[in-house]
């Protein structure tokens, strides 16, 4: 079975910050993008299944991609959101965490203020809650937040951590010895996965080669 293990989905009218496509490099895709329009180019590429991932953090998107995922056969799963800072953080997550298409949390740490966020004792306290209740737990960096995921694996060895898109590497600038160096630390703890994607979003758009990636 060949499963595409990330991808988004966002309909304007829902009441959610879609303020990311507003930026004018965002123009091609500021529409609806739904079930309906995945569906034909799965069927064309031979792919089974699908994890719609988080973009919002707001428990309101858990709730409409998974009515989705329930309507839809083809997503296999929801990688949702919970406040990891917040007291609430448990009580959140309960709510969907035994619905069967939620299969983890994601937190766009990249976008914090605080590049130390991931490890703050709040959050941490709330990734342990997902390690109680056996969620992974996404993670969404960019390469100079990459230093933390040993930090975040060797804090919570049982909870299941993926590094989503390879921790982005600045390819288009060629800056990539550090990240190699904070790659390999990372791969030494068996809980930490990582997703090979999005790797062209971080090269040169208009002239980028398969052997940049």
């Amino acid at each position: 079975m060949t499963i595409d293990s990330h991808h988004h989905l966002w309909q304007l009218s829902q009441p959610l910050n879609y303020r990311w496509l507003e930026a004018p490099l965002m123009a091609p895709i500021k529409r609806d993008f739904l079930p309906a329009d995945l569906a034909p180019l799965l069927k064309a590429t031979g792919i089974e299944k699908t994890v719609v991932v988080q973009t919002q953090h707001d428990l309101t998107e858990n709730r409409w991609a998974l009515a989705l995922a329930e309507q839809h056969e083809f997503i296999a799963g929801v990688v949702g959101w919970v406040d990891l800072a917040s007291p609430d953080c448990e009580r959140q997550l309960l709510e969907f965490k035994d619905q069967p298409k939620f299969v983890g949390v994601r937190h766009v740490t990249q976008d914090e203020p605080d590049d130390d966020f991931i490890i703050r004792e709040d959050v941490l306290r709330g990734l342990g809650v997902l390690d109680k209740q056996g969620v992974p737990f996404d993670l969404l960096f960019f390469a100079r937040h990459l230093r933390h995921a040993p930090v975040v694996a060797a804090r919570l060895p049982n909870l299941k951590l993926v590094l989503d898109h390879c921790a982005k590497p600045r390819i288009k600038h060629g800056e990539i010895d550090a990240w190699k160096r904070e790659r390999a630390a990372a791969a030494k703890f068996p809980n930490l996965y990582c997703k090979i994607s999005g790797l062209i979003t971080e090269a040169d758009w208009n002239t980028w080669r398969i052997a940049d990636l």
